[in-house]
Parts: structure tokens; C-alpha cells; sequence
């Protein structure tokens, strides 16, 4: 499994729409130098397999190697749906966690272990919105909703089974500190 960090997310929403890509675009879409980008993003969503250079290079004028667009590789669709699906819920039940440990010992907890526990109740929940964001996605949305064995549901739709697999009926429960 790979850790899907902000630009590997964004990067495979780009990939996504089925056109070609080159990496200086992507790395600029992504507010990347070149180098970092191809370091911390393209190096790693290829050695997934989720995406790979295409074997037809574009002609240039330049002199030197032509440029090779990137593409998504759509064999493996299944695998980057299972990926997805995975790092979402384990940011959910790492958020689930330290709201259930926040709400065993409410009243008991120092303000730094509280303050800690809300955040990280909040961060794991972000990052698990952030990820699901690519629900929106039509080719993301139909391959996660085949995990749940669901077809032509909406990218909300699939929000609350994944929040219901994992035992939470909504966002609020996971977002909000309560105040007693």
C-alpha cells in the first residue's frame, strides 16, 4: 500500500481524466519543482504501478529525448480503488479511536492530552475527507463502489457507506468535541 499523500492525490485526479500529461505540467499544477515532484510524487505512484510513462513519445523541436507523456495505468484501477478505499479507512478508524479514548475519560483528561486527541481526531478526519474527495471522480467512485458491491451510486452516497462500515453515521460525531 502506498501512502497517498496531498500531490500523489491530486496528481491521480489530474492522471484521472484520461489525457495525456507531462510531468512538467504536473509538477507545475501542483505548485512542484520538477524534481521534487518527480521524487516525492511520480517515483512513487509508479513504483505502485498506478501510473506509468506512455511508450509514445510527442515529437519536439528541441533537440535531445523527446518529451513522454504520464499516464494512468487503468489495469490497474482495481488495486489504486483498494489503495484508496484502505487509507481512507485508516484515517476514519484512527479518528474513530481517539474520539471514543476522548469521550471514554471526558472530564479526566489534561488540557494538553485533550487538546492533543481533538486534534488528532481531526487531522486523521481531514485527511480521510481529503482522500474522498476523489469520489467525485467518476473512474474512482465506480471502482471504490465495487468494493461494497454498489453500481451508479453518487460520490456521497459511497461517503456514508464508508462512514457507516466503519461505524460512524456522520461527520459531525467525528468532527465536532462535545461540550459537557
Amino acid at each position: 500500500m502506498i501512502h497517498l499523500t496531498t500531490n500523489r492525490i491530486r496528481a491521480l485526479c489530474i492522471l484521472a481524466d484520461g489525457k495525456q500529461h507531462f510531468a512538467e505540467d504536473l509538477a507545475h499544477a501542483l505548485n512542484m519543482k520538477l524534481s521534487n515532484f518527480n521524487a516525492d510524487v511520480l517515483k512513487a505512484l509508479e513504483s505502485a504501478s498506478f501510473c506509468c510513462y506512455d511508450t509514445t513519445p510527442i515529437e519536439t523541436h528541441k533537440r535531445g529525448r523527446p518529451r513522454r507523456p504520464i499516464v494512468l495505468k487503468k489495469d490497474e484501477l482495481p488495486f489504486i480503488a483498494q489503495n484508496i478505499h484502505s487509507q481512507i479507512m485508516l484515517n476514519l478508524a484512527r479518528s474513530n479511536c481517539a474520539f471514543e479514548e476522548y469521550e471514554s475519560a471526558k472530564g479526566n483528561l489534561s488540557p494538553l492530552r485533550d487538546e492533543k486527541l481533538t486534534e488528532d481526531r481531526l487531522n486523521y478526519t481531514d485527511k480521510a475527507e481529503e482522500i474522498m474527495d476523489v469520489l467525485d471522480i467518476p473512474l474512482f467512485r465506480d471502482e471504490v463502489a465495487k468494493i461494497y458491491k454498489k453500481e451508479g451510486i453518487s460520490g456521497q452516497e459511497l461517503r456514508d457507506l464508508i462512514y457507516l462500515e466503519i461505524g460512524v453515521t456522520s461527520t459531525i460525531k467525528l468532527r465536532k468535541p462535545s461540550t459537557s
